[in-house]
């Protein structure tokens, strides 16, 4: 027999699940006690933040389970995916990126390692293309996308954008 830590009401042995920490090798909460805890733990803001991760590092270590996520995401908002690549596959930028890529591809143009910025040297397949002008798509600027970020972000290209709208 002993006594719960939580209710205070004395109950069997085997109403308490086995821990080893302990002398008598009992938890010191009854399991009835538990899983009222768990259960209000578990509807917390805690505790609901705590699982989604544990759900999202699942996902990561079960690349079965990060297929069907991204399958239920795609299905869930079918038409705004298509609309969004199709706005992004028709748009000027879009024609730029793709003509610079095919340009790679065929010899047209070499990419560098080096960004033409920070002239930090890096793999070709960590070097960006920047165009200052989308109707001239050969015409680019060679950064790494640290660099590439920043030019986006920068007030000469919010000043550029809301010229041409």
């Amino acid at each position: 027999m002993k006594m719960c830590t939580k209710c205070g009401v004395i109950k069997d042995l085997t109403e308490f699940s086995v821990d080893k920490r302990h002398s008598d090798r009992r938890a010191s909460k009854c399991k009835a006690c538990i899983n009222v805890y768990q259960k209000m733990y578990r509807q917390s803001v805690r505790g609901k933040a705590i699982r989604k991760v544990h759900a999202l590092k699942e996902a990561l270590v079960k690349p079965e389970l990060r297929k069907a996520r991204s399958r239920r995401a795609y299905y869930k908002n079918k038409e705004a995916f298509f609309i969004n690549s199709a706005k992004r596959r028709n748009s000027i930028q879009g024609k730029a990126s793709r003509e610079v890529h095919l340009a790679v591809k065929y010899g047209l143009i070499t990419k560098p390692t080096i960004c033409n910025k920070c002239f930090m040297e890096l793999p070709p397949a960590r070097i960006h293309a920047h165009h200052r002008d989308y109707s001239k798509p050969l015409e680019v600027e060679w950064m790494c996308a640290a660099c590439h970020g920043k030019e986006h972000t920068g007030a000469n290209y919010r000043n550029r954008s809301s010229e041409n709208n």
